[in-house]
């Protein structure tokens, strides 16, 4: 069950994202309401993204192993809320569903990806699988020569608590710019280089 506490390594590194994100955030003139919004979320899942792939630097969080599984929790967490602080619950809850449903479907991915032969009782020769099993692993990979992340329940419940902490972003937020220049800049400097 997701802590949010120093006591808590994924929210150690969810912190020091967000902290970072703040300060790079306030530091271009930008503010907002509550706690975080989607543009800091957005912000801080890109310096768990890039450490997770090895990279130092701009934008990274000191860690001693960036296939720490917690970096993974933190970047569930992260995805999750920004998505939710910038469309909310939406209308019947329908962004929230959606949310949900992604988390679930990328831990199915993931366990195919993972396991590498085919399900039992389905008509799919070994190749076929074996072929789709290598597709999906190189396809969710943050990095080619980094591992692919176990699926989790920790990591589907920190997912769930950025949904939640999302909805309060965006509940906070609703008329903010989530996509200001400096960080559209920052983007394509950072995770689109020439």
């Amino acid at each position: 069950m997701p802590r949010k506490d120093d006591t808590d390594a994924v929210w150690r590194h969810v912190r020091k994202a967000l902290a970072m994100a703040r300060d790079y955030a306030w530091s271009n003139g930008y503010g907002w309401r509550g706690e975080s919004c989607c543009a800091i979320s957005t912000l801080a899942l890109g310096a768990i993204i890039r450490t997770r792939r090895g990279e130092r630097g701009e934008l990274t969080i000191a860690t001693g192993d960036p296939d720490d599984p917690g970096l993974a929790c933190a970047d569930h967490y992260l995805q999750t809320r920004m998505d939710l602080g910038q469309h909310g619950c939406g209308v019947a809850g329908i962004w929230r569903k959606r949310e949900e449903v992604m988390i679930q479907t990328y831990d199915s991915l993931k366990r195919i990806a993972l396991r590498g032969q085919p399900v039992p009782g389905r008509p799919m020769s070994a190749a076929a699988f074996a072929w789709i099993s290598a597709w999906l692993d190189r396809k969710l990979r943050e990095k080619p020569d980094r591992p692919l992340s176990m699926p989790a329940a920790e990591a589907r419940q920190w997912a769930g608590q950025g949904i939640v902490d999302g909805i309060a972003d965006f509940d906070a937020n609703p008329d903010l710019d989530n996509q200001p220049a400096w960080l559209l800049a920052l983007v394509r400097r950072l995770f689109m280089p020439q």
